[in-house]
């Protein structure tokens, strides 16, 4: 393709249920996809080069992976998605409105950054670096860095137990009123310890703070002119090589 492709959805919003999207070797081209809005059983995406965009799409799966490239996710603002799962093996990857029942996170290169998590989960990193930005604490928290560097940002009410794991690397604390570096088997509670955040890690750093940073997710972009036949309500998502 070289280009430009708009594929327009015409189907009834309860008809679809599933998307699953894998851009490979494609040169010089932006893909927009808008599709009616709704809440899908799941959404799966690949990416191996350029830059994809998904907007404002919702459902009970979301599972991402990126090989190269970039990839920008979000949300709509105030769904909570109940498995959002997300693997970076390089690239650039930012998830917005990442509020989740469960969620898994895992990396081995490149750069990730989430706004507004929550949820129990799973983060793993072998390789480059990190930043979670939670909007609350309302479960546990698993983490396992091999390499690289994660900053965890909680909201200053949180009610933790930290535990460590540590045969190198550093865990630092710098949240509320604690300002310390944990070592193997130090805990940490903080406001009661109601959720466990247990780290453990063989190389690289852990920061724990309280600076949460928000940022807007993208908008969704206006719909593009098409047959009528396309309804008014979608959400749009945009995939542009490089």
């Amino acid at each position: 393709i070289d280009g430009q492709l708009t594929l327009y959805c015409h189907h009834n919003v309860d008809s679809i249920n599933d998307f699953f999207v894998n851009f490979d070797e494609t040169t010089g081209s932006t893909i927009e996809l808008a599709v009616p809005a709704n809440v899908y059983n799941s959404i799966f995406a690949t990416v191996n080069a350029g830059t994809t965009e998904i907007i404002g799409l919702s459902a009970d799966v979301v599972d991402l992976e990126l090989n190269a490239g970039e990839l920008i996710f979000a949300a709509p603002e105030g769904t909570v998605t109940p498995n959002l799962y997300a693997e970076l093996n390089a690239g650039n990857c930012e998830l917005y409105n990442a509020a989740s029942e469960v969620f898994e996170l895992s990396m081995r290169a490149g750069n990730m950054d989430i706004y507004g998590l929550s949820g129990n989960g799973e983060i793993e990193v072998s390789a480059g670096n990190m930043t979670a930005n939670f909007a609350k604490l309302d479960g546990d928290i698993n983490v396992e860095v091999n390499a690289g560097n994660v900053d965890l940002n909680f909201p200053e009410d949180i009610s933790a137990q930290i535990e460590c794991e540590a045969s190198a690397g550093e865990i630092s604390i710098d949240h509320g009123h604690e300002d310390e570096k944990l070592t193997d088997s130090d805990t940490l509670v903080i406001n009661g310890g109601t959720y466990g955040i247990i780290c453990d890690i063989t190389a690289g750093g852990i920061n724990i703070t309280d600076n949460v940073k928000i940022r807007t997710a993208p908008a969704v972009p206006a719909t593009p002119a098409g047959p009528a036949a396309v309804q008014s309500a979608v959400t749009t998502m945009t995939y542009v090589t490089s």
